[in-house]
């Protein structure tokens, strides 16, 4: 889970997780490539979490079995350092609203 005194990380910050994250997975990527990638995984926690039916959908449709290791891995690296990114924030405040009726009074 996220402690209280969790941090958010930059574009910048993001972009060093993902290259840690493909480096440790045995990979390497151009810089503009590996900003494809922190895009489609960003996409990816979204679509998860606005649309749960959806993203199993997509799953078995658009994203490949690695592309899907890398969203998990870069979570885990997220969490270890206590950090959430922007669309982190964005997803947490719309499950909030989207599951407490008294918070969207």
């Amino acid at each position: 889970g996220i402690e209280k005194n969790f941090v958010v990380f930059t574009g910048s910050d993001c972009l060093a997780v993902m290259k840690k994250v493909v480096q440790d997975m045995g990979g390497e990527l151009p810089a503009p490539e590996m900003k494809a990638m922190l895009r489609k995984v960003q996409q990816m926690k979204v679509d998860r979490a606005v649309d749960p039916e959806k993203f199993e959908k997509k799953i078995k449709e658009r994203y490949v079995e690695e592309e899907l290791k890398i969203l998990q891995k870069y979570e885990q690296q997220l969490r270890a350092q206590n950090a959430l990114d922007f669309d982190d924030m964005l997803i947490f405040a719309y499950m909030l609203l989207e599951e407490h009726e008294d918070v969207r009074g």
